[in-house]
């Protein structure tokens, strides 16, 4: 029953299964296709294999098909790939289709991708035709970046993170007729934000980083509560950073009235607690028994109740700055006067209200020792805490409340310093010890804690000949008496994912900047670092731009095959690394041109023996019975700065050099001067 179930859920979102095998020595190719996916494209379920291929790929528009190939090469270096396009079914004419696949297995002879096929006609229907509400102003970014359903948001722009500028792609007409169509995000967003969301949203768009995942942020514009939520996109081999403007007012409204409510509820239902209104704008505290006071008699009063240590919190938490510009319910913890109560406390609520606009409920409630304990219990050790202690950083005194799990000193009071030193001896890795007694100094906790709520880091711990990684956590149990609670977690298994991801980042860079035969850097990597190099100090530095082009290349793949051609292009790889300086950049560009940027050179005569060398290093032999090719070079440099300082100018400036030895009989060398362009011309 599962498996109908599942078909009939494919059936009806029109979505089918395939499974391709690619072979790479012939035509070959095979699909193989459940029943959803042979019934959308219209032919009988027994169907041999490779005939559902070649009439898969007979379907494709023409001018799609080397964008379905691009996206089966992505596929093959393990990325996952989502494509659209147009495919034509034989009774139901033109169709959209949406695919999706993975790389599943792959050896020399061939590579198997899996993935699904879904008919997204409709859909794509549905989402041009937004009605008279919405407007779409760049309708080819709209359909490359748009999601299923439309109408979850309200504004779509694309963003450039350097300059910020943006150009609006879609959204309400209501609310477009307001924005101009380009110009720069913050200028332009300034108007409609207070001060603390617009300092919130430019955090939020500086710390984007493309390598992450989808993130989101919470504002109010023009008083509208909007889910802002920015991924990175790609288009025209350039980054940018997507934004999409969802209004929820209401959906908050509603979960603040839900959330008010259930907060009052439960602590009405207790004992000992005491029911306020609050009128910032009237700056008046309204009792339930009528009896009314200002904000500033109110906290006066509130000095008699609590210690002389509460005083500055209280103040600081019933201020008129905090009660205007709260936005959700907040509470602290205050201990009673100790010469009328010892041990007591009162956990205090400050709650905005949403039936009665700009008002601050407030509950006042007493909390006898057996809730404080709780309390402590439900803030400090519900937390999978494998040890909690209590420090007294004045006196010394080093108390561990619960041990859980690990070998640890019980003792109930002890020093602080002795035990340090001896867990520290004991159980840290070596090569983290001095880190450990920098990090774990009183003075060192202390101070940090003076700037921040929590102190905190890790160490990796041999516990029981295991390694584990430990987080340490310093927290303020009194500020004015030096007592801090220490509680230690086991974050292993994060840590450990952390540094995987790490390394899988690591390499799909190395992947995305790496040509693939070479291991060179690729076009792209190249153009970035020096691009780079300008922008930093290479523009006060003498540089040479070297375009280095094969002799003859084609005759070695026509002569021998492409398996010989791409041992010929690892070959001058190979000795371009070896020749030139790890500070140099080395790069394949494509087909049989190489460049290389060296940084820093002394001075422009040194160009000349080196590239006397250079060529003959660059001189290999290809041969079998019947034939013998030399592959030699020829070289094309242009130097900066009196040849340009980007990218572009360097290498056109590099090209004629090399023309200009390519004319003149290959296999030598040239710096670009104003008299080729003279020549040309």
């Amino acid at each position: 029953m599962k498996r109908l179930h599942i078909e009939s859920i494919l059936k009806n979102a029109k979505m089918g299964i395939w499974s391709i095998q690619i072979d790479f020595h012939g035509q070959n190719h095979k699909m193989f296709a459940d029943p959803t996916m042979c019934q959308l494209m219209g032919i009988p379920e027994d169907t041999d294999p490779m005939q559902v291929y070649a009439f898969w790929w007979q379907g494709v528009h023409p001018s799609y098909r080397g964008y379905i190939q691009e996206a089966i090469e992505n596929i093959r270096t393990g990325q996952d790939i989502e494509v659209e396009y147009p495919w034509t079914h034989p009774q139901r004419g033109c169709r959209y289709v949406r695919c999706a696949g993975q790389l599943e297995n792959q050896n020399e002879s061939f590579m198997e991708l899996q993935g699904y096929h879904q008919d997204v006609t409709d859909l794509v229907k549905e989402n041009t035709h937004l009605g008279e509400a919405y407007q779409i102003l760049d309708f080819f970014k709209f359909k490359k970046y748009s999601s299923i359903v439309m109408h979850a948001y309200d504004v779509m722009c694309e963003v450039d993170p350097q300059s910020l500028a943006y150009s609006l792609i879609f959204g309400r007409k209501k609310i477009l007729s307001h924005i101009p169509a380009q110009g720069n995000l913050i200028p332009m967003i300034q108007a409609h934000m207070s001060a603390c969301d617009l300092q919130a949203f430019q955090s939020f768009i500086s710390s984007w980083d493309p390598q992450k995942k989808q993130r989101s942020i919470e504002l109010r514009i023009d008083s509208q509560w909007m889910r802002i939520i920015g991924s990175t996109a790609r288009f025209n081999q350039k980054e940018s950073l997507l934004l999409w403007f969802i209004n929820i007012t209401e959906e908050k409204a509603m979960s603040k009235v839900r959330e008010e409510k259930e907060a009052l509820l439960r602590i009405l239902s207790g004992s000992h607690t005491d029911v306020l209104d609050i009128d910032p704008d009237q700056q008046q505290v309204h009792f339930m028994d009528g009896k009314d006071q200002t904000i500033q008699e109110f906290v006066t009063s509130l000095y008699e109740r609590y210690s002389q240590n509460e005083r500055q919190n209280l103040q600081d938490f019933f201020s008129l700055s905090h009660l205007q510009t709260m936005v959700s319910q907040e509470t602290i913890e205050s201990q009673l006067d100790e010469k009328k109560t010892p041990f007591g406390w009162d956990r205090i609520t400050l709650m905005p209200s949403h039936e009665e606009k700009g008002h601050i409920l407030a509950t006042i409630q007493g909390m006898d020792p057996g809730h404080f304990v709780q309390m402590i219990m439900s803030r400090y050790i519900e937390n999978n805490y494998q040890i909690l202690c209590y420090i007294d950083m004045k006196n010394d005194l080093f108390i561990p409340l619960r041990v859980k799990g690990m070998r640890f000193d019980k003792r109930p009071t002890q020093s602080y310093a002795k035990t340090v030193s001896h867990y520290i001896e004991h159980f840290v890795v070596p090569e983290e010890q001095a880190l450990a007694k920098r990090n774990m100094l009183p003075k060192r906790i202390l101070t940090s804690l003076q700037r921040e709520k929590i102190y905190y880091f890790s160490l990796g711990i041999k516990n029981d000949e295991e390694y584990r990684r430990m987080l340490f956590q310093y927290h303020y149990f009194d500020r004015s008496q030096d007592l801090v609670l220490l509680m230690i977690s086991d974050v292993t298994e994060q840590y450990l994912q952390e540094e995987e991801e790490k390394r899988q980042m690591e390499l799909i860079r190395i992947q995305a900047n790496t040509d693939h035969l070479t291991g060179l850097s690729n076009r792209y990597a190249c153009e970035t670092q020096i691009k780079e190099y300008f922008d930093q100090d290479g523009k006060k530095e003498l540089s040479a731009f070297l375009l280095i082009d094969l002799d003859d290349f084609k005759e070695v793949n026509d002569t021998f095959g492409h398996i010989a051609g791409d041992k010929a292009l690892v070959d001058i790889g190979n000795a371009l690394k070896q020749y030139f300086r790890s500070t140099d950049i080395i790069s394949r560009f494509g087909g049989d041109e190489f460049v290389v940027f060296m940084k820093n050179i002394k001075e422009e005569s040194v160009l000349f023996k080196l590239m006397e060398r250079l060529l003959k290093q660059l001189v290999f032999v290809y041969e079998d019975a019947q034939h013998r090719i030399e592959l030699k070079a020829s070289i094309g440099v242009a130097i900066a700065p009196k040849d340009g300082q980007q990218i572009e100018a360097l290498y056109q400036k590099a090209d004629k050099a090399l023309y200009r030895i390519k004319n003149q009989g290959k296999n030598n060398f040239a710096l670009y001067d104003a008299s080729i362009d003279e020549q040309n011309g």
